[in-house]
């Protein structure tokens, strides 16, 4: 039986779970338009409802040029497997909320017995926003763009007073593991491994390209549909085209976690 999983991810993707609009290559102007009026609910009552089926292949994971987490590179191979087009958006999440009343980890708080010594601050129900600094100490750690915010979590992304009214359609975010793998047993599905959101990732293309074309070779930001959004927000489903063999969206970017 080929495995499905669930892409719950900065916006979560789930391993035969579900997922929003059918991605195919689009004009990065009308990207936005596209998603406008989808609810964020995909098509179809079926299991496969909103997914692409990766064919299984070798291919090499990692990379030598990047992050040293990255590093080094080596052969896998992937059986196929059935993946999430897009991220699991809002109306997806809220969806399984009200059927199964669950709370999340940004909600609940982190357990002080688990977090020995951990701040009272850091104790209460919140989650980290990607916020940019007035002044980047390049030599300083990625901390500094990361602010903890008391009451936020995926209902209030941006905090108390934020919603996600009229964004249904947009990656559901400050989404812990335990809360991602909530979702997708609940859906009798499971995440993905590393190196199945990897494969899925490249499509097809196996040098460094998605994440080095980000620039061009002067070193400027390359004129993607991507670069239309402020890091510190998300983006309709839809809004990054897809340019995979599967029509599965583009996997680079961020969305903020627990």
């Amino acid at each position: 039986m080929r495995p499905r999983l669930a892409l719950l991810c900065s916006g979560l993707l789930v391993l035969l779970g579900a997922a929003p609009c059918v991605a195919e290559e689009v004009a990065a102007d009308s990207a936005p338009k596209l998603c406008a009026a989808y609810s964020g609910l995909p098509e179809g009552t079926d299991a496969k409802a909103g997914m692409a089926f990766i064919p299984g292949g070798t291919f090499v994971m990692g990379s030598d040029r990047q992050q040293p987490e990255e590093r080094f590179t080596h052969i896998v191979r992937v059986a196929g497997f059935w993946i999430d087009r897009h991220e699991v958006t809002n109306a997806q999440f809220a969806r399984f909320v009200a059927a199964t009343h669950y709370v999340t980890l940004a909600e609940r708080g982190l357990d002080p017995r688990t977090h020995p010594g951990a701040s009272e601050d850091l104790l209460a129900p919140g989650s980290a926003l990607f916020v940019e600094p007035m002044k980047v100490d390049r030599s300083g750690s990625s901390a500094q763009w990361w602010q903890y915010v008391k009451g936020a979590n995926w209902r209030q992304p941006e905090g108390p007073g934020s919603t996600i009214v009229g964004r249904e359609n947009h990656p559901v975010v400050h989404v812990a593991y335990e809360d991602a793998l909530a979702y997708a047993r609940w859906l009798g599905h499971d995440l993905p491994t590393e190196a199945q959101w990897e494969f899925a990732a490249r499509g097809g293309k196996f040098e460094e390209q998605d994440w080095m074309s980000a620039y061009a070779p002067d070193g400027t930001p390359s004129p993607t549909p991507g670069r239309a959004f402020s890091p510190s927000t998300t983006a309709p489903r839809k809004a990054m085209p897809a340019r995979r063999p599967w029509a599965a969206s583009r996997r680079t970017g961020m969305a903020s976690m627990t």
